[in-house]
């Protein structure tokens, strides 16, 4: 399971679900792309368009260009800098991972690869504490991302989600 118990990881979905396409074909997806249904009419999986990887390149672009961004989220953390990062941090993300995401296909809408982005927000939290400068730095980055991928109506309803995942999150019972 990718839970055991960490609050850390609690609903993320932040890792891989394997797929077995009805053709035999393998696929790794992001979980927030996954809807399972009884009778599917066909097993065709979302992607992004070719417009929307190009809005996508120009965030992370506008992204990594916020004072900080860049050093702190442009490519994996250095364990010989950050010590015991690999061993607290479950998942690591930086934007290495979500430009290969965003080139092999595994994101399928925007609201997917937001979540990354708050996954690379998420570990700094996790690692530096709220307060941190880092974290300041963290928050303003995904607060960015949100203006620039989604309109008005989506960033509310991005917000409401992310408020019932949290919440879900805090309340799930522990396994022991």
């Amino acid at each position: 399971s990718d839970l055991d118990g960490d609050p850390h990881l609690a609903c993320s979905g932040y890792r891989s679900v394997s797929v077995v396409w009805d053709t035999g074909e393998r696929d790794l997806l992001s979980p927030w792309e996954v809807s399972l249904t009884k009778f599917p009419a066909e097993s065709k999986r979302t992607m992004l368009n070719s417009a929307q990887k190009t809005i996508v390149r120009r965030c992370c672009q506008t992204l990594r260009e916020i004072e900080g961004v860049e050093d702190l989220f442009g490519s994996p953390v250095d364990e010989h800098l950050s010590t015991h990062y690999n061993s607290r941090i479950e998942v690591p993300m930086d934007f290495t991972v979500v430009s290969a995401r965003l080139e092999a296909d595994f994101y399928g809408s925007l609201r997917s690869l937001l979540f990354d982005i708050e996954l690379m927000k998420d570990n700094c939290v996790k690692y530096n504490g709220d307060n941190h400068d880092a974290s300041v730095v963290a928050h303003a980055m995904v607060e960015s991302a949100i203006e620039l991928l989604l309109s008005r109506d989506e960033i509310e309803d991005f917000k409401e989600f992310r408020k019932s995942v949290e919440e879900r999150a805090r309340t799930r019972p522990r396994r022991p």
